[in-house]
């Protein structure tokens, strides 16, 4: 199973014990229907625990069930006629576009069960192995941007765009996403989340340290090479002998180790030299032998 199938299985065991928080889940759930008319509602959904879910708390609050229908491998909930009618009053949904209400919401756990019938109906997860998205879809502008603004407000800034005549509030940052997931109550599908954001982010570091011990091994390889070519240089040419005293003594330690990193050459010299300082000697060869010509 997806990711998103798990949270919205967690979802779906969540119990409401107040008939004002499962109308509020309700609410959320027809909002973001993928048909919301005032003749017909009509929710699609390839997870059999959200009809479950949509059918129970129709039966709790109105008594009856939705029409069911199937087309693949996707559920179609129906509604119309005087049934319609009763749902949208039980909601308080008038006019011709139902659209979300604040009003119809009252208080921060009501919010919380609109909020997570609406990610059961128009939510999507990626896993976030793959990645980090969070979508809600709307097919009303008014609902896409008030609930935007609601969690704007909750510190979970949402962004909006247009996707295939649908409004889309969407999330793109993982603690924004395990912020969500934790309020609307998928306190388990949170933790897997954070889990794997840990657990890519120390495989990224231990790339970086990696890709950064290699850099500095190839950058420390290719330093030695421009040093021995400028030993090899001065010996052809003025000589060894013609380098200082500590120069001389650098040259040689360096031609006899020529793979050596600069702490392996202070170790050989018996600490006498200390890698700054040979770093520096070093330096100064190599400048010499661009003096020389020929």
């Amino acid at each position: 199973m997806s990711f998103c199938f798990d949270v919205k299985e967690e979802l779906c065991k969540i119990e409401d014990r107040s008939d004002a928080c499962k109308r509020a889940e309700l609410y959320g759930m027809v909002l973001f229907a993928q048909t919301v008319k005032p003749d017909l509602l009509k929710i699609s959904t390839e997870n059999v625990l959200v009809v479950n879910r949509l059918q129970r708390l129709s039966s709790a609050l109105l008594g009856f069930f939705f029409e069911m229908s199937e087309a693949g491998v996707t559920y179609n909930a129906v509604l119309k006629g005087a049934a319609l009618s009763r749902l949208y009053e039980l909601l308080q949904i008038n006019g011709e576009r139902p659209a979300f209400s604040a009003e119809a919401v009252c208080g921060e756990g009501q919010f919380i069960s609109f909020l997570r019938g609406a990610v059961l109906v128009g939510g999507y997860f990626s896993d976030p192995v793959s990645g980090y998205q969070f979508d809600l879809v709307s097919s009303d502008y008014a609902t896409a941007c008030a609930v935007q603004e609601a969690l704007n407000a909750r510190d979970i800034p949402c962004k909006r765009v247009v996707r295939r005549a649908n409004y889309v509030v969407y999330l793109k940052d993982s603690q924004q996403i395990y912020d969500l997931l934790y309020i609307v109550g998928a306190r388990k599908a949170a933790f897997a989340w954070m889990n794997v954001k840990i657990e890519k982010e120390s495989n990224n570091n231990n790339n970086r340290i990696e890709n950064c011990a290699a850099y500095n091994m190839d950058k420390a390889l290719n330093k030695a090479v421009e040093q021995i070519q400028a030993i090899e240089k001065i010996e052809k040419t003025a000589g060894l002998s013609s380098l200082p005293e500590d120069l001389l003594y650098v040259a040689v330690l360096r031609r006899e180790n020529p793979t050596s990193s600069l702490t392996e050459l202070a170790e050989r010299s018996e600490r006498r030299l200390s890698k700054p300082s040979l770093s520096r000697k070093l330096n100064k060869i190599v400048e010499y032998a661009r003096k020389i010509k020929g």
